[in-house]
């Protein structure tokens, strides 16, 4: 059976008082036969990026660090219109492999009271709609996710491993939909040691600006990922892979 890896992370602060008006995680999902192809693709893309631009194959790429030009990108200073199409080419690098597909979920804070209640609304909607793609293609999938706030995202997943409820797009009431398809407990991993990893927080970022734009990043960001993008993720209403809660 065909598996799927799922790489995850998230954007902005899930503090219901902080700047930002909203929480999302991204999720990239990646064929399990395709992963030495894609890996493979992300090398020869950082190459190119230490060539052209000094950023050692060893460098964290981070959303936030890009677009203000701190981090790795302070010790050999890029313009600003410069470092976007950088941001761009990540992008458009993920429909080229062929082999990966991108969501998100985007929370805004004003309905939510907590930072608990922010975290899980988000988690939850993505491991459902996890569950639905998983379902859908007859796959399984595992979890892969930036550290961060692992015993949480464990025990949602253990909880809807087995008990998930979810409500009917159509008519009232929910029917039990256990994420049956998981394989093993989410994995942490180190963001610096994992290219997809770093992947997945500028699609979070790209995710954010798509519904919150900035001058130089709007909504044609996260759309440069054109056919990479899981569009059935909320095809019943927008269609443009990004899922809006609550």
């Amino acid at each position: 059976m065909l598996m799927y890896l799922c790489y995850m992370d998230e954007s902005g602060d899930p503090g219901p008082r902080s700047d930002t008006p909203a929480y999302t995680v991204s999720a990239i999902l990646v064929e399990d036969r395709a992963w030495s192809g894609v890996f493979e693709d992300l090398v020869r893309f950082r190459r190119y990026l230490n060539r052209e631009f000094g950023l050692r194959m060893r460098d964290e790429v981070k959303a936030t660090q890009l677009v203000n030009g701190s981090g790795p990108w302070a010790e050999n200073p890029i313009a600003p219109d410069t470092r976007m199409r950088i941001f761009r080419a990540f992008m458009r690098l993920q429909p080229k492999t062929g082999a990966t597909r991108a969501f998100a979920v985007v929370v805004s804070k004003a309905r939510l009271e907590t930072v608990d209640e922010i975290r899980e609304t988000a988690w939850r909607y993505a491991f459902n709609r996890l569950e639905v793609f998983t379902r859908k293609n007859s796959t399984t999938v595992m979890i892969l996710h930036d550290v961060g706030d692992g015993p949480a995202k464990r025990r949602l997943a253990r909880r809807m491993r087995r008990f998930e409820y979810v409500g009917q797009h159509f008519g009232y009431g929910s029917e039990p939909r256990p994420f049956a398809a998981l394989i093993e407990d989410p994995v942490e991993r180190q963001s610096h040691e994992s290219y997809f990893i770093q992947l997945a927080d500028l699609n979070s970022y790209a995710a954010y600006r798509h519904d919150f734009p900035s001058r130089l990043y709007g909504p044609d960001l996260w759309e440069q990922i054109g056919d990479g993008i899981l569009r059935d993720a909320d095809r019943l209403k927008r269609g443009v892979g990004i899922v809006q809660g609550p």
